[in-house]
């Protein structure tokens, strides 16, 4: 279905941290990011976001739901649909793809990070939730394809 290795992962953590740094500020939609984003982000110390520290997430697939909701409404408008995720079109101009073009502690490492306590709270759902591990596998194929044209746009940006 995708192809989610370690290498890709940290390949584009890499793009994120350094290629977007020109980018900063928080991506679009912050209304609509799940609460367990803000409450989270709201116990640093000294600043510093304590990554390690996954917060316990009670319902995978109600969680899911939200990642879902936040991601698309962040979306260009070629890409928005009535479907759950985005369309899958990938080929826009960089114009497009801009308002995610964002690093820092609030740009697309926030989605990265969610998406990864989604896969982790997969891990511990019972029998009686909802399995949301087929939207999480679509979610992170999405994500990867996405970062992949990000990363073009900002390799071809520094030519």
């Amino acid at each position: 279905m995708f192809d989610w290795d370690q290498g890709n992962a940290s390949r584009l953590l890499l793009v994120i941290i350094a290629d977007f740094s020109c980018h900063k500020g928080p991506l679009p939609s912050i209304s609509n990011r799940p609460e367990e984003w803000n409450k989270w982000a709201l116990k640093t110390r000294q600043g510093v976001r304590q990554y390690h520290a996954i917060p316990t997430i009670s319902d995978p697939h109600e969680f899911g739901i939200a990642i879902v909701k936040w991601w698309h409404a962040m979306q260009p408008d070629a890409r928005k649909s009535d479907t759950e995720l985005p369309n899958s079109l990938y080929s826009l101009d960089a114009d497009a793809w801009s308002p995610l073009l964002r690093a820092g502690p609030n740009g697309l490492v926030s989605v990265l990070t969610l998406v990864v306590w989604w896969g982790h709270a997969l891990q511990a759902h019972t029998r009686w939730q909802e399995d949301s591990q087929p939207m999480w596998f679509k979610m992170v194929n999405d994500l990867s394809k996405c970062l992949e044209c990000l990363n073009q746009i900002s390799e071809g940006g520094k030519k």
